[in-house]
């Protein structure tokens, strides 16, 4: 469920691939002491994109367009863009792009990871699927004919139609589940989602460790919380930091303190809200939350790891509890007969 922003309007210009080599030489440029316009010339010149492509980006930089937009343009991740728009406000674009870039890295790694996991064993379940098919259309219509009362024979012949059955229901409830999250604002939804089981975990910490850093950059700036809540405020994307940054304000008025605001969502960590009272304390909020910010994305791509190396024991648990299924329905009658002839 995006809860960054609600369209993308623009056609992707860049795949996934080309997005992480714009970044990293993007964030290279800007590190070597380019400008944002050189940078872009750049590009044009040594011709590693599509030059008609990149002769835009320089002209629309030229004319005064944010980086941002540019990233819309190309069709990043809506989370990218936020990030962009973060830089642009506390000015450390270099390093905002090099996490960019980390972050694209790790999840191609694990996007690959988990289609290598998944390639060999989905193979073999597409194999047993063809071969169900031909016991089912060559050997059970024999063996329904000897044992009409058996439900696991009609269970297994039946199986495509259940099969079918359970997809439109699982269908069924993804719309359900949709609708019902496009009924609340983006704060409900991030809260609903925060709560989840399994799901939450993984959301409450990359929730916490985006909004960690990118706080961080702004606090190590030295600006108040009013201020970087104005900051969210003017984002031009309707998202979850606007509604958030609109959420706190009204805290604020109330003489909410920043800490006991992040307690009542259930989107960020439990430990998020100590770490900014800690911060708050001592006077190193900023350095404090971009550390954490660290620690949270590397405990985040662990789990996912982790996470990853179950899918390929429960899909092969899974067949094999259909190849038992199989041979139960064909022997079973089998042995049911002989029996008769003992």
């Amino acid at each position: 469920m995006d809860l960054f922003q609600n369209k993308r309007t623009k056609k992707q210009k860049l795949n996934k691939k080309q997005q992480q080599q714009f970044v990293h030489l993007l964030e290279g440029l800007l590190t070597n002491g380019f400008s944002l316009k050189e940078s872009f010339y750049f590009m044009e010149k040594v011709s590693i994109f599509n030059k008609k492509l990149t002769n835009n980006l320089s002209n629309q930089i030229v004319l005064g367009k944010s980086l941002a937009d540019i990233f819309l343009e190309l069709n990043f991740e809506k989370i990218t863009i936020i990030q962009i728009n973060f830089a642009q406000m506390h000015g450390n674009l270099a390093n905002t792009l090099k996490q960019i870039d980390l972050h694209m890295q790790h999840v191609q790694k694990y996007r690959n990871h988990f289609y290598k996991i998944l390639s060999y064993p989905l193979i073999f379940f597409l194999f047993l699927i063809m071969i169900l098919i031909g016991i089912r259309q060559f050997i059970f219509p024999q063996l329904l004919i000897e044992n009409q009362s058996s439900l696991t024979i009609q269970f297994i012949y039946n199986s495509p139609y259940l099969l079918l059955s359970f997809l439109l229901v699982i269908f069924s409830l993804y719309l359900g589940f949709r609708t019902y999250l496009k009924r609340k604002d983006l704060i409900q939804q991030a809260n609903f989602l925060g709560r989840m089981p399994i799901l939450g975990i993984f959301y409450k910490d990359y929730l916490s460790a985006f909004f960690a850093f990118e706080w961080g950059k702004l606090f190590t700036q030295g600006l108040e919380i009013r201020s970087v809540i104005q900051m969210m405020k003017q984002m031009d994307q309707y998202s979850l930091v606007t509604e958030l940054a609109r959420e706190m304000e009204k805290d604020l008025e109330k003489g909410i303190l920043f800490h006991q605001q992040l307690q009542n969502y259930s989107f960020f960590t439990t430990e998020f809200s100590i770490i900014i009272q800690q911060g708050e304390i001592k006077g190193y909020l900023g350095k404090e939350l971009i550390i954490y910010s660290g620690l949270i994305w590397k405990r985040f791509f662990n789990r996912i790891e982790r996470s990853i190396q179950w899918v390929q024991p429960m899909i092969f648990l899974l067949i094999a509890i259909l190849i038992i299924s199989i041979y139960t329905a064909m022997l079973l009658p089998i042995y049911g007969n002989m029996e008769e002839f003992l």
